[in-house]
């Protein structure tokens, strides 16, 4: 009988099988899927939880002989609720999976998979590939030599089977698969217009009655394009949208990695997987890609509140081949952003009413209790995302409320943690609303 450690074990090699063959279908679509494709995408939310927690746990012993006061706060409950879901749904939708998902035909392809999954790059991989020819080792670069792709390179042409029109602009789609994200309204895909050469990202959204959220997102990017280029280049472009079947369609202008994985990205590329789930690794790259995500906010307050300020409310903006900026480590330029999601804002000249009780509390600025409402309280959620990403821990996704508040009071007691951007982390997060900085200080940080 195996032990619960052992068990766990099992289904994180048997997540990793899921995204193999996940990855394997995106380098090859010819290849015959062990998997129904529709079984697979579902599967991969789970899959990657379960991984993100695994890799988290491991690094419990790395973090704790940094930081030995954190200890309270890592705990292993939420990998074990991942494996629990996770097996769960396999046994229920998906009995023959752990038979049907044992590689044992190339396992030198699946060392280096599974190398590469631990790395973050599970999504760029096959772009990767297509650029590069071959990407450690996994598959032969003749394969895709002389196939067409789109504008980003993330998908060959021959894979955007699907077709959509959005406001008389034809696009080209992957089927079946969430492919940029999933929120609380729907999900976002990659799209690609043949005849302008460029891709886009399609957000689908589910019209919500009671808050009116997705025709609130619609507004505020309607709001935007009517101003100048110059003050709103930090905030996402809504190229086209419509609405059919109590669906919203926005056609957006396509963004790059969010702020946690850029970073960590970066951070790998620079000293090593070793440093992938490190904290306080790099203060100064950290605080070129905040100010860049400071920026956009501070457009953004120049005519509203966002009220959902997160690290996946940030993307990094891309530059005119649709792809990232690539900076040397010793830059101090500030990496741009861009600022999405607006579900949850108000624009001030546009009279809407804030719904604060739908935020989330991990992020919420204490004076919200009160219906205090003001910039100041994104200012408040910026520094809390901000410690997430310095100590790389996301806090919104892994803590509840309280917990959060106490690791907020403990950080601002902490005199150990006195560098520059600690001093601008700890403004953010001031109890008293008229202690914190505006964005427009912030950025200057």
């Amino acid at each position: 009988m195996p032990t619960q450690e052992e068990k766990l074990d099992r289904l994180v090699d048997l997540a990793e099988e899921f995204l193999i063959e996940h990855i394997l279908l995106q380098l090859d679509p010819n290849r015959p899927p062990r998997i129904d494709y529709n079984q697979l995408d579902i599967l991969l939310g789970w899959a990657r939880d379960l991984i993100e927690w695994a890799d988290y746990k491991e690094s419990f012993s790395f973090k704790l002989e940094q930081v030995p006061k954190r200890g309270k706060v890592l705990q292993e409950d939420n990998f074990k609720k991942a494996a629990q879901w996770f097996d769960k749904f396999i046994d229920e939708n998906f009995s023959d999976g752990r038979q049907a998902m044992i590689l044992r035909q190339n396992r030198e392809m699946v060392k280096n998979l599974q190398t590469l999954i631990h790395r973050g790059t599970i999504e760029k991989l096959a772009a990767a590939q297509r650029q590069n020819g071959s990407f450690a080792g996994c598959v032969n670069g003749s394969q895709r030599h002389g196939e067409n792709n789109c504008h980003c390179r993330r998908f060959s042409i021959r894979e955007l089977k699907g077709k959509i029109t959005i406001g008389g602009t034809k696009l080209r789609i992957h089927e079946g698969s969430n492919n940029l994200g999933a929120g609380a309204f729907g999900n976002v895909e990659h799209a690609f217009n043949p005849r302008e050469n460029k891709c886009f990202a399609l957000k689908q959204s589910y019209s919500d009655v009671e808050t009116s959220a997705v025709e609130r997102e619609l507004d505020v990017l309607q709001y935007f394009n009517t101003l100048p280029l110059q003050l709103r280049n930090h905030i996402i472009k809504l190229h086209e949208w419509k609405m059919a079947h109590n669906t919203m369609y926005f056609l957006l202008e396509l963004g790059g990695n969010t702020l946690m994985e850029y970073y960590r990205q970066k951070i790998v590329e620079i000293y090593g997987e070793n440093y992938r789930y490190g904290l306080r690794v790099d203060e100064r790259l950290l605080i070129n890609i905040l100010k860049g995500a400071a920026q956009a906010l501070q457009q953004f307050h120049q005519h509203g509140i966002h009220l959902d300020v997160k690290e996946n409310n940030f993307l990094i903006a891309l530059n005119e081949n649709q792809s990232e900026p690539a900076p040397a480590p010793e830059s101090t330029e500030t990496i741009p952003v861009k600022l999405i999601d607006f579900n949850d804002s108000v624009i001030h000249s546009k009279g809407h009413v804030a719904h604060t009780q739908l935020m989330r509390t991990e992020i919420k600025a204490p004076e919200l209790r009160h219906n205090i409402l003001s910039n100041k309280a994104d200012v408040w959620s910026f520094g809390v995302m901000a410690l997430s990403i310095f100590h790389n821990d996301n806090y919104v996704e892994r803590a509840a409320g309280n917990l959060v508040a106490d690791i907020l009071q403990e950080y601002r007691e902490d005199e150990d943690y006195n560098g520059p951007l600690d001093q601008v982390i700890k403004a953010c997060i001031r109890e008293n609303l008229d202690a914190r900085p505006t964005m427009d200080i912030v950025v200057r940080f």
